[in-house]
């Protein structure tokens, strides 16, 4: 184990450095055609100040599946059991237009499709479509994003996005952890 951790960590750190770190900040690129036909993919990293929120709202493009995920800035995954530091579209709540708005913050905003970064203002982000149909195309995947105060939120928010209560939030959470526990009981 010792071994492979002394080849994975410099591996690991200068892809992040090369490949990671060197695109902008707060920015969500044109994603990549993944080899082998398993969709596309783009990420990143985010660096929000505590006043801040980075909205970005993606078109799902008929994928089978989308999901936005957060790490801290070494790749580590955020709690995904009790947190919502990962959406997909089966768990996130579609804008009118069949878009996904995502709000990623320090702290709680508000909204339904809030992505967790457990409270760190930086951290990496990836995204992904699975098994999406022929005629995709990437450039069509990213529909906005910008980086806004907190207190102009729900002016740049689409209209009819979900926002939450404290109640609802409290019940997304404990919908979300009986899915997992479902996951690996049944």
């Amino acid at each position: 184990a010792a071994a492979l951790l002394s080849q994975m960590a410099p591996y690991w750190v200068a892809y992040d450095n090369q490949f990671v770190f060197t695109k902008p900040v707060n920015h969500i690129g044109v994603p990549r055609v993944r080899p082998g036909g398993r969709g596309f993919s783009t990420s990143g990293h985010f660096n929000l100040g505590p006043d801040e929120a980075w909205v970005v709202t993606l078109r799902p493009l008929g994928a089978a599946s989308m999901g936005f995920q957060l790490t801290d800035p070494w790749g580590v995954a955020y709690d995904y059991v009790e947190r919502t530091s990962s959406l997909n579209d089966a768990q996130a709540k579609p804008n009118a237009d069949g878009s996904y708005t995502f709000v990623i913050s320090a702290r709680d905003p508000g909204v339904y499709n809030w992505l967790d970064p457990e409270g760190h203002a930086a951290g990496l982000f990836a995204v992904r479509w699975q098994s999406l149909p022929s005629n995709a195309v990437p450039t069509d995947a990213i529909q906005d994003s910008k980086v806004v105060p907190l207190v102009q939120l729900k002016q740049v928010l689409p209209a009819g996005a979900r926002l939450v209560t404290p109640a609802e939030r409290k019940a997304q959470l404990a919908e979300r952890t009986a899915s997992y526990i479902r996951r690996l009981t049944e």
